[in-house]
């Protein structure tokens, strides 16, 4: 008899949690439709398009206003951001409308912002370092589905071998001058399958750059830092 009981309530416990699922992804869509609608609401005599045509597009100007509080994201916060872009990983709507309202040079300072805020001190902040870690690999995925855009393509690869050069200050007052920008593309960058097209310019830059100076982004590194690589979480 315990036994039949143990198998219902793993049963119970198996329904809970698909129910809870639904409810979730409901509750997630409940928001995007719901700002949506406000966001499309004109008045009768405005007949100007609406200012959205897609839930992507809704989604997409949702994740890039969480990713423009850079440093200042809570936790639930960076955790609704991750959603945002685990779900929409593979849209490319979403994605080149998240990056393209970011803008390459904040794409990377975002990200160098929040591989750089998982410690304090010599103390690591699990939590912060976990969805960080997650935030990675999300931006890496977006970025390699925006690059199948030809015309995202065309525009964000010449603009990111440009800023790979370059020092990306990650605050107001950053007196080293921050990261290059190649140091922090590449961190993006280890997730995702990208375009050749997309890719192939900037590995061959990177080579380049490389050979004829193969000490050329060193310069900034952290020497005998607690991170090995800030920009690798």
């Amino acid at each position: 008899f315990s036994k039949y009981l143990q198998q219902e309530r793993e049963n119970i416990e198996s329904w809970q949690k698909r129910i809870d699922l639904i409810v979730d992804n409901c509750n997630d869509t409940d928001v995007t439709f719901k700002n949506s609608l406000e966001a499309n609401v004109t008045d009768r005599k405005d007949f100007s398009a609406p200012k959205y045509t897609k839930f992507d597009q809704e989604e997409a100007n949702r994740a890039a206003a969480l990713a423009a509080k850079g440093r200042d994201l809570t936790h639930a916060e960076l955790q609704a951001l991750n959603e945002l872009l685990r779900d929409n990983g593979k849209s490319s709507e979403f994605a080149t409308t998240f990056y393209e309202k970011l803008g390459p040079e904040k794409s990377l300072a975002f990200f160098g912002q929040l591989s750089t805020d998982t410690h304090d001190y010599t103390k690591v902040d699990k939590t912060r370092l976990a969805d960080v870690q997650e935030l990675q690999r999300n931006l890496g995925l977006n970025l390699a589905t925006a690059s199948n855009d030809k015309a995202f393509s065309a525009e964000w690869g010449p603009e990111l071998r440009k800023l790979g050069t370059q020092q990306i200050p990650l605050s107001k007052y950053d007196n080293s001058g921050g990261p290059y920008g190649y140091q922090l593309l590449g961190g993006i960058m280890r997730y995702g399958n990208y375009d050749a097209k997309f890719l192939n310019p900037i590995a061959e830059h990177v080579a380049q750059l490389h050979q004829q100076d193969p000490y050329r982004f060193a310069g900034n590194k952290q020497v005998n830092g607690f991170l090995e690589n800030p920009y690798n979480p």
